[in-house]
């Protein structure tokens, strides 16, 4: 199947079908155009299968978390409403997407657009809440309960998701849902392009940065406890020990997720202020455009994949779960051994 079908769903944003394109394809195209239309199954396969797998995950994760007394945590209930994000890209971003890409309707690719910012910036100030709880746990861990209660998470949480409908809805104040990508008067490319720029710096470049500034600072400290216990022999070395094992593990679990979203959604952003410049810059090819769609899509599967596998108190609800055994640490089996030795 001809490649240009990938670029004529991207009727808006990313998913736009650029005028440069239009006008280098016009005459070639428009006696094939017809058959572009439908079901295709080099393109639409592959989504229908990540849409399954991303609600499959996601949903496990919630119903865990509600299941699970121990995963009731403040940083679980965070990675909870991330989940909820990831899954409206399963149960919306990809199903409009595919519609898009289908039945090729302003309208639907329109919303198409307006899910994939939502879930972007849902997904960046969810890591960005997740970096710094992890911040206050580690820095301060001693005062972290007095400080991370569930009634300002909930808070955070619901200032998070007002900001990500607000961004992504302001763009009903100059455009409308109809509006087809050739025919937008100059005005409304001129409001775009600004939008388009301080979404890339307000909802990825700052928080990205803060991101980067806050886990050196966790790794530092991470790094100086542990000199310190292995130094001073503090009582209870092996469990001062593993706990910091499990510190490490978690916030390079966290730092993956955000080197994910960086990869998955740089492109997004850059592409996006490329199509609003006519192609300016560089014209990516068809293929590669749909590679960057599917990888921002992907991001959503592979979150909670991280947290689930990466995460300590995740690993042990899910090997109860499915009842595997886990193999006790040696400071447990240590510590049972005293006990017993105790009692005798």
């Amino acid at each position: 199947m001809n490649a240009s079908i990938v670029n004529c769903s991207m009727i808006q944003g990313l998913l736009n079908c650029s005028d440069h394109n239009k006008s280098l394809h016009r005459e070639e195209d428009e006696e094939d155009h017809e058959m572009y239309f439908g079901f295709s199954a080099d393109q639409d396969v592959f989504p229908i299968v990540l849409t399954a797998l991303i609600i499959i995950i996601n949903t496990f994760v919630l119903v865990l978390v509600y299941k699970r007394k121990a995963l009731r945590t403040v940083t679980n209930y965070v990675l909870c409403s991330l989940a909820v994000s990831d899954l409206l890209t399963g149960l919306f971003s990809i199903p409009i997407y595919l519609a898009c890409n289908i039945i090729r309707k302003p309208e639907i690719c329109f919303w198409s657009e307006i899910m994939l910012r939502l879930t972007s910036i849902s997904t960046v100030l969810h890591l960005l809440m997740v970096t710094m709880d992890r911040y206050l746990a580690i820095i301060y861990s001693l005062r972290y309960h007095s400080l991370v209660t569930k009634k300002r998470a909930v808070l955070v949480l619901s200032v998070i998701w007002c900001v990500s409908l607000f961004v992504a809805l302001i763009q009903l104040a100059w455009t409308t849902p109809g509006m087809s990508v050739d025919k937008r008067p100059e005005d409304i490319k001129d409001k775009e392009i600004p939008y388009d720029l301080l979404s890339i710096v307000v909802f990825f470049a700052v928080p990205l940065l803060v991101m980067l500034i806050t886990y050196s600072c966790i790794f530092f400290e991470v790094l100086r406890q542990s000199r310190n216990i292995k130094k001073n022999s503090v009582p209870g070395y092996m469990e001062n020990r593993r706990q910091d094992r499990h510190e490490w593990k978690a916030a390079i679990m966290f730092v993956i997720m955000v080197v994910v979203f960086v990869v998955c959604w740089l492109p997004f952003f850059i592409i996006r202020i490329q199509h609003n410049f006519s192609n300016a810059f560089f014209v990516l090819p068809d293929v590669a455009e749909y590679i960057l769609i599917m990888l921002r899509f992907l991001t959503s599967f592979i979150n909670p994949c991280l947290y689930i596998f990466g995460k300590h108190d995740f690993r042990k609800a899910l090997s109860k779960v499915f009842g595997f055994k886990r193999r006790p640490s040696r400071s447990e089996t240590t510590r049972s051994s005293l006990l017993k030795t105790t009692e005798m």
